[in-house]
Parts: structure tokens; C-alpha cells; sequence
């Protein structure tokens, strides 16, 4: 890269910082693994698991137990978006019991089951996690989730419903008939905000049983 292209590149990223900060960056240096937390989790607190073991094109992770706030899907074709905002009401804007704001966590999980309404749930921060404040609004709950093993599919890009599903049917073939899994509950994991432009990080999850 000539000098007049890098000073090229630094007033691009000072102009648009936001964008710049979790896409652009990433894409020119590689996202930065802190220590004790995934690079793919960025500058976000995300939950502590452990690799027990890999296949080809998925892994087999224990996840500690976490606690975390959720609300279900409701009727309608905005209710994915009226899920997030119930949740980062709770979270990003202090309705609560406590009226606390507290920062955006990783993953955004979005649980599929055959006997239940879809769920959302973002995972509390470190320092609620044993003490959550009540949310304000009736449809928001809080969830305590024990530790659990969960098989994982990652995979990159901007990720549709459709996208999520067909990575869930090619996570149940690659684990085919011997690995045992709940085949009522799926979930779909997202790591990055709609403004990340590059590196973006999504998975499927499956239970192990």
C-alpha cells in the first residue's frame, strides 16, 4: 500500500468511525483475540465455553451457566425487530428494576423449538449475572441456563432466516444418525451488528444430549 493510499485509508476510517471500528479494521488487520474471550466476540462480553471437540466443519463446545434476559416472538411480521427492542430497552436503556444501563453483549441468540414460541435472549453482563435487575415490561423474563453442550456450525456474510436454516440442516448431516442432539430446539446465533461490514460471525447451535 503507496503512502498517499494508507493517508487515504486513515481519513476514510476517522470519517466513519462507527462503520470503520467493527468492519473496515478488521478486514484490513484481523480482529484481535483478547485474552480469554474469542476474537470473534470483538469488544464484546460474550459467554465462557471450552472445545471438547471438532469434526470437519463443526465443534462440540460446554458452555459455563450464564443468565440471561429473553422475551418470545408474537404475531406479525416485525416481530423479530420487536424482540430486540424489548430486550435492549431492558438492557441498553435501563428498563428495569433498577433502572440500569448496562453494555450490549454477544451473542444474540434466537432459540427454535418445535413445542414453543421463538425466543431472544441477550446474555447479561458479568456483573448482573448473579444479581439480574427485574425488567419493567411483562413480556421480558429473565433465564438462568445451567451449563450445556451444544454443537456448533460457523459460518460468515450477512445472515438471512434462510441462510440460518439451511446452515442448521447441513449442521444435522454432518452429525447424521450416530451423534445424539435435541432435534426439537435450534438456535441461531449472531455476533455482529447490522453497521459490521466485514468479518462478521454467525453459528448454529444444537444440544447435545
Amino acid at each position: 500500500m503507496t503512502m498517499g493510499a494508507c493517508k487515504l485509508t486513515v481519513v476514510l476510517c476517522l470519517i466513519f468511525l462507527p462503520v470503520c471500528s467493527g468492519g473496515i479494521l478488521d478486514y484490513l488487520f484481523g480482529p484481535r483475540e483478547e485474552t480469554g474471550r474469542p476474537a470473534f466476540c470483538k469488544s464484546h462480553q460474550c459467554p465462557n465455553f471450552t472445545v471438547i471437540a471438532r469434526g470437519q466443519d463443526y465443534e462440540l463446545r460446554q458452555y459455563e451457566p450464564t443468565t440471561w434476559v429473553a422475551t418470545e416472538r408474537s404475531d406479525g411480521w416485525l416481530s423479530k425487530m420487536s424482540m430486540f427492542r424489548r430486550l435492549a430497552k431492558y438492557t441498553l436503556r435501563g428498563y428495569n428494576s433498577l433502572g440500569l444501563r448496562m453494555p450490549m453483549t454477544v451473542p444474540v441468540l434466537r432459540k427454535s423449538s418445535t413445542t414453543a414460541p421463538e425466543e431472544m435472549l441477550f446474555m447479561l453482563p458479568e456483573d448482573r449475572q448473579k444479581d439480574p435487575p427485574m425488567p419493567t415490561d411483562p413480556l421480558v423474563y429473565i433465564v438462568r441456563m445451567p451449563a450445556f453442550r451444544v454443537y456448533v456450525r460457523s459460518f460468515g456474510g450477512y445472515a438471512s432466516d434462510t441462510d440460518y436454516n439451511n446452515q442448521i440442516q447441513a449442521l444435522k448431516s454432518s452429525l447424521g444418525s450416530d451423534i445424539q442432539y435435541d432435534h426439537n430446539v435450534a438456535y441461531k446465533v449472531g455476533y455482529d451488528s447490522p453497521f459490521t461490514l466485514f468479518n462478521r460471525h454467525n453459528e448454529v447451535w444444537l444440544i447435545a444430549v
